[in-house]
């Protein structure tokens, strides 16, 4: 699409009606349509009027009037300035800049338009409330005097996601110091869930600037740290004893956990896993599941559930049937998902490594095994550490060694190690000629255990890799070649093969006679001409 360029005095009066005039929500739907490529037959009329044809699902026909921009109109229903006007300003914006940053700086704009309005209200908050958490406030009130805390918080060059946490962690935790110590340790876990939920907002902000990879990386490692702070406040707390003495925190606090997790957000914070952990090992009595259960099996049946909310209310409901020892039931119930990802069973494997539970742990892997195919290197580094633990547990390893043949070439690392391991040499040999891997790209002490146990297994490798280095052609390449023969030379004299191999060094010198600077290499090995 070309770029239609307006005079600037006009881009910056649309910025500003952007930025004044838009809900914050309505200028973000704006820049997703635009982000996708919905803005279409975009272009100036008179000189006055910015027309486009916005798709998506509810699409309008919009014209945004340049001298008087209250007289802009779209077809859509929407009352007022909607999202196909927003799109329609963000396209003309290329012309002049980034619209990513832009957004950023929309939202920047309403975060400090908040922060004011609310320093505005300070002194009647002030006198309406404690500035302090105390034992008698509802946990909903703690992270509302949390939130005001780190209010405006956003991240940059030199505050980082780690360094929002740290202070999170050192700011927060202190103000209880003096309180009972169950109810210590459940503040404590109400300081865990907020940085997760801040750690979802900050990605969330921050996925359109050029930063994003940083953030996120950052974000994933923050939030794996800030689930293990959460299991130990888990394991310091008493759960019938606290449900007993504060009944309100209690049940507040499983409310906002199942309404924090279960939300089915894209976000780096593993809600899955929290929410499963919590539930393991605080709040699982027998009475609590069940009226749990009553709850997820309600919500399931809502209408408008997007796919990812059905998937994490299917895990929620499986990870009951997985903590009571019924896992083909909880594996049942997960064939219902629309998009397995391996990072929402991380806890259910460790949860069965931890307890010695090889034989599930392998009915989770081959319950996996299909989905391999969708999953991030990572994630299927980790899918095959888990295998590597539990095959030392099996009487019989052929199971595993089927599995990485079919996820060849993908699994040629682990199963290329693995061959070694159980010196299997001659599979090791035939997958390394599959692959083509060439012998000076092999571990030398992997070389030499071959050579050492059956040295005749490793003549084909050489013999392929000096064809396939010789015809490359190249005066380097003749002398790689030539580095080969001679390992092949050391090979067929401890075999006692002299005679084989005098006879394949004429084939080969008959064979390329034409290479002229190959014939000179040649002559220059340790074997007689």
């Amino acid at each position: 699409m070309l770029k239609v360029k307006i005079p600037k005095n006009r881009m910056t009066m649309l910025v500003e009606e952007l930025q004044t005039r838009f809900e914050p929500e309505t200028a973000e739907r704006g820049w997703e349509l635009f982000h996708k490529g919905m803005v279409r037959d975009f272009g100036l009329k008179q000189g006055l009027y910015l027309h486009a044809r916005v798709l998506g699902k509810t699409p309008g026909e919009v014209e945004v009037n340049l001298d008087q921009f209250s007289k802009s109109e779209c077809s859509c229903a929407a009352d007022g300035y909607c999202a196909h006007m927003a799109a329609a300003i963000f396209q003309a914006y290329t012309a002049h800049g980034r619209p990513e940053l832009l957004l950023i700086q929309i939202k920047h704009r309403q975060l400090t338009r908040t922060r004011n309005q609310r320093q505005q209200e300070k002194p009647a908050r002030e006198a309406a409330g404690p500035a302090l958490p105390i034992p008698d406030m509802p946990p909903s009130g703690w992270h509302k005097l949390f939130e005001q805390r780190f209010f405006g918080y956003t991240l940059d060059h030199h505050r980082t996601v780690d360094t929002f946490q740290e202070a999170a962690w050192a700011m927060l935790l202190p103000l209880a110091a003096q309180w009972e110590p169950g109810l210590r340790s459940l503040y404590g876990l109400h300081v865990g869930l907020f940085v997760l939920r801040r750690l979802d907002e900050f990605h969330a902000v921050h996925q359109t600037a050029y930063l994003s990879s940083y953030h996120e990386a950052g974000s994933r490692s923050a939030a794996d740290h800030c689930l293990r702070r959460l299991a130990e406040f888990a394991a310091k707390g008493d759960g019938p004893r606290l449900r007993r003495a504060y009944p309100g925190h209690w049940d507040e606090t499983v409310r906002l956990v199942r309404d924090w997790a279960l939300r089915g957000k894209p976000g780096p914070a593993p809600w899955v896993d929290a929410y499963r952990m919590l539930w393991s090992r605080l709040f699982g009595s027998p009475e609590a599941i069940v009226t749990e259960r009553r709850q997820l099996e309600l919500r399931l049946k809502q209408a408008g559930l997007t796919p990812r909310q059905r998937d994490v209310l299917l895990h929620a409901l499986a990870s009951f049937e997985a903590a009571e020892g019924r896992g083909e039931e909880a594996r049942r119930l997960l064939d219902g998902l629309q998009t397995p990802r391996f990072t929402d069973f991380a806890f259910l494997l460790e949860e069965s490594k931890a307890a010695g539970d090889w034989g599930e742990l392998l009915a989770w892997l081959r319950w996996l095994q299909p989905h391999l195919s969708r999953w991030k290197q990572d994630e299927f580094h980790a899918y095959c550490s888990y295998w590597m633990d539990a095959v030392q547990h099996l009487d019989d390893d052929e199971e595993w060694l089927a599995v990485m043949r079919g996820m060849l070439p993908r699994s040629y690392a682990y199963y290329s190690a693995y061959l070694m391991k159980t010196r299997r040499y001659r599979a090791w040999i035939d997958l390394q000629l599959a692959h083509g891997v060439q012998p000076h790209a092999l571990p030398s002490a992997e070389l030499k255990a071959v050579e050492a146990a059956a040295p005749e297994l490793l003549l084909p490798l050489y013999h392929h890799a000096v064809e396939r280095t010789i015809l490359e052609k190249t005066r380097t390449s003749y002398k790689q070649a030539v580095r080969q023969l001679k390992s092949l030379y050391t090979l067929y004299g401890r075999l006692g093969q002299t005679g084989r191999w005098e006879a394949y060094l004429r084939l080969l010198s008959q064979q390329y006679a034409r290479l002229r600077a190959f014939q000179e290499e040649l002559k220059k090995g340790p074997w007689p001409s």
